[in-house]
């Protein structure tokens, strides 16, 4: 009557296996090889110890070597049970360490999925176009009333405003660009023209 071994289900746990978990698992393998060995060894003292089948004529008295041998055997057994509790209770903190290992990774998977949301949010929101933004106050500076006055009437003319949209929206990045474009066009006249 040789217990099977139990094969845990650790596939679940992704194809990144850290090498705690197999050493566990190899540990567990260990543990389970050693209580085979150890019931293995309890079968044979309790066989050893089994009462041979009844007599017609009552038996003897044991002798000393018997009872020295009865003695042994019951030791032995005693020592493999005690080593089959130790084996069980080792096989039950590896289960426990499993359990919380797959916690743990249902935690850590389901943050991820989280995240992964998250990451596809931003990215579908920075992909939008934004509305058409009003255009920006025009600053002036000291020295630009002089150069005003210096140009002719068809230079102080308002820059034209960027290109029309093309066909595909543009993004915050690229409005920002041309805001940017368009202040330095209206800062610096005379660079345009050269």
């Amino acid at each position: 009557m040789e217990q099977q071994e139990t094969k845990l289900p650790l596939e679940w746990l992704s194809s990144r296996r850290t090498p705690e978990l197999h050493r566990l698992e190899a540990l567990c393998r260990e543990t389970a090889r050693e209580e085979r060995c150890a019931q293995r060894r309890l079968q044979e003292v309790e066989e050893a110890m089994a009462p041979e089948p009844e007599r017609s004529c009552p038996a003897p008295a044991p002798e000393a070597a018997e009872r020295a041998k009865l003695e042994q055997l019951s030791r032995q057994l005693n020592a493999a049970n005690a080593e089959l509790r130790r084996y069980e209770t080792r096989m039950f903190a590896y289960e426990r360490t499993i359990l919380a290992l797959r916690k743990e990774n249902a935690d850590l998977s389901a943050r991820c999925d989280v995240l992964h949301a998250e990451v596809e949010k931003l990215a579908a929101e920075a992909l939008k176009p934004l509305p058409e933004l009003p255009p920006l106050p025009t600053i002036s500076f000291p020295g630009d009333e002089k150069k005003d006055a210096e140009q002719p009437p068809e230079a102080a003319a308002p820059v034209p405003a960027p290109p029309a949209a093309p066909a595909r929206p543009k993004t915050r990045l690229e409005h920002l660009g041309d805001e940017v474009l368009a202040q330095l066009a209206r800062l610096m006249p005379g660079e345009k023209e050269s």
